[in-house]
């Protein structure tokens, strides 16, 4: 399949929803999301990438913690600050 266009905005940052994206390598810059208040807008693509592990005992403990972080919810335009998205990972409990 190709790769999605997607609108640039003023700054050439690619806006848009990421379920077009064929691949992580061609979804847009800013990610449309909706914010805790339910505001719709764009997230950082940059924003949403985690650091790495840099041994399989950090991995580890990454994967078997908790945790919340907030990030910018952005207008197109990227710099207008909108809201905020909270991205929440847990622990998958089998039953």
């Amino acid at each position: 399949m190709p790769a999605p266009e997607y609108p640039k905005n003023e700054s050439g940052e690619t806006y848009g929803s990421a379920l077009k994206a064929t691949s992580p390598a061609n979804e847009p810059d800013l990610i449309q999301a909706i914010g805790e208040d339910g505001t719709v807008g764009y997230v950082r693509n940059s924003d949403l990438i985690d650091k790495q592990p840099k041994t399989p005992e950090e991995a580890l403990k990454m994967n078997t913690e908790t945790c919340e972080k907030e990030i910018t919810l952005y207008a197109s335009d990227g710099k207008t600050v909108i809201g905020n998205f909270k991205i929440t990972k847990g622990i998958v409990v089998e039953r």
